[in-house]
């Protein structure tokens, strides 16, 4: 979902939608992303499996809410690829067979970390799947870090604001 429809915080419209049945929730969360965001579909994201309201209510997985990300995806500056199923060297092979060497790989796991079938032979998580690193300390393998992959009692979106801080002091210090 967008962060902001013109001046109006979305979340503002979230007592509202929990009202509602879940399926005329899913239609106008549906309709909001299409009016807002138009065909994402065209930059390699594919249909959401479900509504929103139903995936929230039925497996506990929250709306993404979109901060700039899909502005960096239609001007190009990201893309979306197929899902990783290997890290070799400096290189990252995917699903397809396709080899890239990419700046970058951001994954975004959410509430389960999925990393083993990615990571779990680098010796970099531990017997429960979490990182052994977090923030800014290095994970033992040359430019993988980690970020918000433990709980915290301050508020998410500030500690990983402050992980990344400490991350890209280590990078700029080793360049």
């Amino acid at each position: 979902m967008p962060k902001r429809i013109g001046k109006v915080a979305v979340a503002r419209f979230g007592g509202f939608m929990a009202m509602l049945p879940t399926w005329i929730a899913d239609a106008a969360i549906a309709a909001t992303q299409r009016l807002v965001f138009g065909d994402l579909t065209r930059f390699g994201l594919p249909p959401a499996p479900k509504g929103g309201a139903s995936r929230l209510g039925v497996e506990q997985i929250a709306i993404a809410v979109d901060d700039g990300a899909v502005a960096a995806l239609k001007a190009g500056w990201i893309s979306v690829v197929a899902p990783v199923a290997a890290f070799e060297g400096a290189g990252v092979r995917l699903n397809d067979g396709t080899v890239l060497e990419p700046d970058v790989v951001i994954a975004a796991t959410g509430y389960r970390t999925g990393l083993e079938a990615m990571l779990g032979d680098l010796g970099v998580l531990d017997a429960k799947g979490v990182p052994k690193a977090n923030g800014g300390t290095p994970s033992g393998q040359p430019g993988l870090w980690f970020i918000g992959m433990r709980p915290s009692l301050t508020s998410y979106f500030h500690s990983a604001g402050l992980q990344a801080e400490a991350i890209a002091r280590q990078i700029a210090r080793e360049l």
